[in-house]
């Protein structure tokens, strides 16, 4: 996935935080998307990751699949019937020299419209020029259909923007805070 032209979502000079404390993060069991999933504000709940697994992409890349239950909106919940949502993410993980990047494909199954796209979200880990390490997190709804609803584009669209900076501010605490 490539991030030219686009604005990141979110984004964050981390003075005292080396590339090697970040990738060190990502390495370590649990996973740290585990733990962000866990606690507010996503609350998900039977989360299970595999192991980082040589990945089939780019040489030197990891891969690793985490499943989880996301509880709904009462809105959401409302309109499909549904309490939670049964979420699958899959990530691939590549470090080069100066660089990490992870990229997140989620597919959602049980409510409405869930069919209809994935989210893709990109961060990425970079040597910064002052000192420590710049984070930059990127993110896009991936439409595979079009729903028939009008509206339903937006309010996904945004919802998926409103997830990823939460979750990236999330990682930010997690990944980052001692060396803010």
């Amino acid at each position: 996935a490539s991030t030219k032209g686009q604005k990141p979502l979110f984004e964050v000079h981390l003075a005292g935080l080396s590339l090697e404390r970040a990738r060190a993060a990502y390495e370590r069991e649990p996973f740290i998307h585990e733990l962000i999933l866990q606690d507010s504000p996503f609350n998900c709940a039977d989360i299970h990751s595999t192991a980082w697994v040589q990945g089939i992409g780019p040489a030197g890349s990891l891969a690793r699949r985490t499943r989880f239950r996301k509880p709904l909106s009462s809105m959401q919940s409302a309109f499909s019937g549904a309490e939670h949502a049964d979420c699958t993410s899959l990530f691939r993980l590549r470090c080069s020299e100066g660089k990490i990047e992870l990229l997140q494909k989620t597919t959602t199954e049980g409510p409405p419209y869930t069919d209809c796209f994935w989210v893709e979200v990109q961060i990425i880990f970079s040597s910064h020029s002052e000192s420590g390490t710049l984070l930059q997190v990127f993110g896009q709804v991936v439409w595979i259909k079009q729903p028939w609803v009008p509206g339903v584009r937006g309010t996904v669209e945004a919802a998926a923007k409103d997830e990823s900076k939460a979750s990236a501010a999330a990682l930010t605490v997690g990944i980052a805070y001692p060396y803010l």
